[in-house]
C-alpha cells in the first residue's frame, strides 16, 4: 500500500513503470559523506537496524518479512527538498528459485511525516514503481520555501515492507544466496533523481546500500507493517557537529560546486522547466523557480535560441596537415580542434516496422537514415519527401526536404567521404544532397550540400541530385519555440516557462512537478535554430558602437570590419591565427577583450544572410572594405583528407555574391570551399570573433 500527500493543487497519479536502475557512488568515509543516503534493514519490526548488511537464516522455501528504511543525512546547509529512488536486484535468488519483492512504502511514522513545523511535507510523492523494482521518493518541504531542513544525521525518509522468499537450494554458502538493496537515481518514467536540493541547487549525494546474504537454518521473525513498524527507532536523528569533526578523518568540507551529474534528466538542449542553469532537470528546479517567485531569488536563467554545434575536429594541424603534438602549440594557436567550441553532438536509432530514422538530440530533427541512392529533380525530391512513411508513428510533423541550415548539422568537419557521422548512413555515392533552400542570386538554383566533404554549392534546380529527409518531432522541437513571436529575435530566451503559456508563475513549478514524479506531459524544450537561417530578422545583430558586432541569438561578439593582409604571403597560421590569437581589441582600455580568434566553419556560416541576392552577403552591419569583399574568408577549421586526417588546406568562405561574374565562370558566391593554408601574394582575411555558444 502506498500513501501520498501533496497539495491539493498537484493532484494524484501514480505512475507505475520502471526504467534501468544507476546506482549512486559510495561513501567513503571522509570523501563525500557531507551529503548521503543510506539504507537499513530490519527483521525484528523495526526495534533493531542493520547497516551495509545482514545474513538471515531461513528454511528452503519460507518468507520472510523484511523492513527496510533509508536515512538522510545533510551535514551542511538548508534542505528544500530530495529525491532518489530505491531498487532491489533479486536476480540471484530468483536464478535458485527465490524472490525479493516489495509490499508497499510509507512515510507515516517516519520523520518526513513532521518535516514541516511538526506535521507533513507540502509535497510528498513517495510511490511503489514497481514490486519488482522498488520505490521511488519526491518531497518538496513547503512551496513557499519558508520551512527548511536544518542540518542533519539520521533523518529517516521513508519506510517500506519486503518479503523474502528463500529459495529452495544452494543456500548453503555465504555468498550463494545474495539480494541487494541500491539507492539510485535511474528508476521511474522519467527518472527520479537522486538529489537533496538546497538554494534552489542540486547536491548529488553518495550512498549506503544494503547486502542480504540467505542459508538454511532456523529462526524467528516478526511481521512487517507499513503503519506499526517502529521506522525511527533508534535512528539517533541529531544536528552534526562541525561536519563531525571535519567528516572525520580531517578532510575538507566538500565543495559546494556538485561533482557532475550521473543522472538526473537531461533534455538536450533546453527544456524550459530547468530553470537552475545545471543542465539537468530535477526536483531542484521547480523550487528554484518558487525561490524566485516567493522569496525574490534569482530569476531563472536565459539562453541564446540559436544554437553553434561543433564541427568534430579534436586535432590540430600544421600548415602541411600533419598532426601537431598538441593543440597548445604556440605556433599553431587558436585553431579549431583547440577551442572545440560548440554544443555536444549525440544521435539516437529509432526502429519501426516501417524503417530505420536517426535522431538529432542535439536539434531534435528526425532524419531518414541511408537515403536511397536516386536521383530527383528540385520539385521531385520535395514531392518525395513529403510521401515518405518512414520511422515511429505518433509525430506530428511531416518529412520535408531540409534547410540548408538544417542539413549542414549533419556535417562532421574531423570526418570525409563522407563528412558526416556513420550513423547516418551517408556513402561517398551521395555526391550532392538537395536542400529547401533557393539560392538567392537565381531563383532556378536551390543549395544543396557535398555529403564527401560538407562543401555547400548551388544547383538548377532541374537538375537531378539525391536528397535525405528530415521531419521536426515533438516535444522538442514545438512550434512556438521557432518563430519570433514569443521568442524574440533580437533577445534571449528566460527559462522557467514550463506549460509553455509565456508567463513564469507558480503553475509553471506545478507543471514541472507533475511531469517528474505523476506523469504528467512534458515541458517544452527550446531547441536552437540551425547554423544558418534562411533570413536575418532585424534588430539580431546590435552594433555596439566601438567596432564590434554582437549576435542576440548566438552571444558571440565579432569585429565589424574584416582584416586582410593585401598582396603579401598569407599564411594561414601566420599571420591569420597567431594574429587574432594575440588581438587587443578595442583600443587598449576598459572595454578592451583579449580572447580573439578566427571563427570555426559553423560560426562564421551564422553570420550570413542567405535572402541576399546582390552585394556582400555578410549580415548588416559588418562593413567589409567596398574594394575587398570578393575576397574569402578564412575559417580555423582545417580539411580535412580522403582518410579524414589533416591536410595542407582550410575552410574558407567566398562571401561576395555577383551574379554576372558567376555566370562568367568566376569562383564567387556562398560556397564553403577549402584554400591551400600557404597562399601567396593573394588577399585573403578573416572576421574575428570571441565567446562561444551553446557550449
Amino acid at each position: 500500500m502506498t500513501r501520498l500527500r501533496m497539495s491539493a493543487c498537484l493532484g494524484i497519479l501514480l505512475l507505475c513503470a520502471a526504467a534501468a536502475a544507476s546506482e549512486l557512488p559510495p561513501c567513503y568515509p571522509g570523501s563525500g559523506e557531507a551529503y548521503n543516503y543510506k539504507v537499513e534493514v530490519s527483521i525484528d519490526g523495526g526495534y533493531n537496524w542493520h547497516s551495509d548488511s545482514i545474513m538471515i537464516f531461513a528454511y528452503p522455501g519460507e518468507q520472510v518479512d523484511i523492513g527496510v528504511r533509508v536515512l538522510l543525512t545533510c551535514m551542511m546547509g538548508e534542505t528544500q527538498a530530495w529525491s532518489y529512488g530505491l531498487a532491489h536486484d533479486a536476480t540471484n535468488l530468483k536464478s535458485l528459485g527465490g524472490d525479493l519483492t516489495l509490499n508497499g512504502v510509507t512515510t507515516d511514522g517516519t520523520h518526513t511525516a513532521t518535516v514541516k513545523n511538526g506535521g507533513p511535507p507540502d509535497m510528498d510523492e513517495t510511490a511503489v514503481m514497481d514490486a519488482s523494482v522498488g520505490f521511488t521518493q519526491a518531497v518538496l518541504i513547503d512551496t513557499t520555501q519558508a520551512v527548511t531542513l536544518a542540518p542533519v544525521v539520521g533523518f529517516v525518509t521513508a519506510g517500506a515492507c519486503y518479503t523474502l522468499t528463500v529459495p529452495y537450494y544452494s543456500c548453503d554458502g555465504y555468498e550463494n544466496c545474495v539480494a541487494t538493496i541500491a539507492l539510485t537515481g535511474g528508476i521511474g518514467s522519467p527518472a527520479v533523481s537522486a538529489v537533496m536540493t538546497q538554494a534552489g541547487q542540486s547536491k548529488f549525494p553518495c550512498a549506503k546500500d544494503f547486502t542480504i546474504h540467505v542459508a538454511y537454518g532456523s529462526s524467528s521473525y516478526a511481521w512487517c507493517d507499513l503503519y506499526y513498524n517502529s521506522w525511527t527507532s533508534g535512528s539517533q536523528m541529531r544536528s552534526p557537529g562541525v561536519l563531525e569533526t571535519t567528516l572525520a578523518m580531517g578532510g575538507a568540507p566538500p565543495k559546494d560546486d556538485p561533482p557532475p551529474p550521473r543522472d538526473g534528466l537531461l533534455l538536450p538542449p533546453y527544456s524550459c522547466a530547468e530553470t537552475n542553469g545545471d543542465g539537468f532537470l530535477d526536483i531542484s528546479d521547480p523550487v528554484y523557480l518558487l525561490s524566485h517567485l516567493f522569496l525574490g531569488g534569482d530569476p531563472p536563467p536565459t539562453v541564446n535560441t540559436m544554437m553553434v554545434l561543433r564541427t568534430g575536429q579534436s586535432l590540430c594541424y600544421d600548415n602541411d596537415g600533419l598532426t601537431l603534438m598538441t593543440c597548445s602549440d604556440a605556433d599553431y594557436p587558436g585553431e579549431d580542434g583547440y577551442y572545440q567550441l560548440g554544443r555536444q553532438r549525440g544521435y539516437q536509432e529509432m526502429l519501426s516496422e516501417q524503417g530505420v530514422t536517426v535522431v538529432d538530440l542535439s536539434t531534435g530533427l528526425e532524419w531518414q537514415k541511408s537515403p536511397p541512392q536516386e536521383l530527383y529533380s528540385w520539385a521531385e525530391a520535395r514531392a518525395a519527401a513529403a510521401a515518405l512513411e518512414l520511422g515511429p508513428a505518433g509525430v506530428e510533423y511531416p518529412w520535408r526536404l531540409p534547410t540548408l541550415g538544417e542539413i549542414l548539422t549533419v556535417m562532421d568537419y574531423s570526418r570525409s567521404f563522407p563528412a558526416a557521422d556513420p550513423i547516418f548512413g551517408l556513402s561517398s555515392d551521395h555526391g550532392a544532397l538537395w536542400t529547401t533552400t533557393t539560392y538567392a542570386p537565381e531563383s532556378v538554383k536551390a543549395w544543396y550540400v557535398r555529403p564527401v566533404t560538407g562543401a555547400t554549392l548551388s544547383e538548377a534546380k532541374a537538375n537531378r541530385l539525391y536528397f535525405m529527409a528530415v521531419r521536426n518531432r515533438r516535444p522538442d522541437v514545438p512550434a512556438r519555440h521557432e518563430g519570433a513571436t514569443l521568442v524574440p529575435p533580437s533577445a534571449q530566451y528566460q527559462l522557467g516557462d514550463s506549460n509553455g503559456d509565456a508567463l513564469i508563475n507558480l503553475s509553471d513549478a506545478v507543471y514541472t512537478l507533475n511531469f517528474l514524479f505523476q506523469g504528467g506531459p512534458a515541458p517544452p524544450r527550446i531547441v536552437g535554430r540551425p547554423v544558418l537561417p534562411e533570413t536575418i530578422e532585424a534588430g539580431r545583430f546590435v552594433d555596439n558602437g566601438d567596432l564590434t558586432v554582437t549576435d542576440a541569438l548566438t552571444g558571440l561578439m565579432w569585429r565589424r570590419e574584416p582584416l586582410y593582409r593585401i598582396n603579401e604571403n598569407v599564411d594561414w597560421n601566420d599571420p591569420v591565427l597567431q594574429e587574432a590569437w594575440n588581438m587587443a581589441f578595442p583600443l587598449p582600455g576598459p572595454g578592451t577583450y583579449y580572447d580573439w580568434r578566427v571563427p570555426n566553419v559553423f560560426e562564421l556560416m551564422t553570420v550570413i544572410d542567405l535572402s541576399k541576392s546582390q552585394g556582400v552577403v555578410l549580415a548588416e552591419p559588418f562593413s567589409p572594405d567596398p574594394s575587398l569583399v570578393d575576397r574569402p574568408l578564412w575559417t580555423s577549421t582545417t580539411a580535412t583528407d580522403e582518410s579524414g586526417g589533416g591536410s595542407a588546406y582550410a575552410w574558407t568562405l567566398p562571401y561576395h555574391v555577383d551574379l554576372e561574374a558567376e555566370e562568367a565562370g568566376s569562383l564567387k558566391g556562398l560556397e564553403y570551399l577549402p584554400a591551400y593554408k600557404m597562399f601567396q601574394y593573394n588577399t585573403v582575411g578573416y572576421l574575428a570573433v570571441r565567446g562561444f555558444a551553446d557550449e
